[in-house]
């Protein structure tokens, strides 16, 4: 199970807020998120999901966005 959390810096696990939790797939995550900084994260771990499954198809394409930052180098 996953949740979504709104993060002011990606590598910090403890500033953030609970955007949604109890999400069950990354399909369902995706369309959940409101802006690139809501990133997605293991529930249990809050350890951000490296399957870019819940990316925008524009967060895809651009490398530099703040949910692939997070993803190659965020917590």
């Amino acid at each position: 199970m996953y949740e979504i959390h709104f993060r002011r810096n990606y590598g910090t696990i403890n500033d953030r807020v609970v955007v949604k939790t109890g999400i069950r797939s990354l399909e369902e995550a995706k369309n959940l998120r409101f802006t690139s900084g809501d990133l997605v994260v293991h529930i249990g771990s809050h350890r951000i999901v490296r399957d870019p499954a819940w990316l925008w198809d524009w967060e895809k394409k651009d490398l530099n966005c703040y949910a692939q930052r997070a993803i190659r180098g965020g917590v």
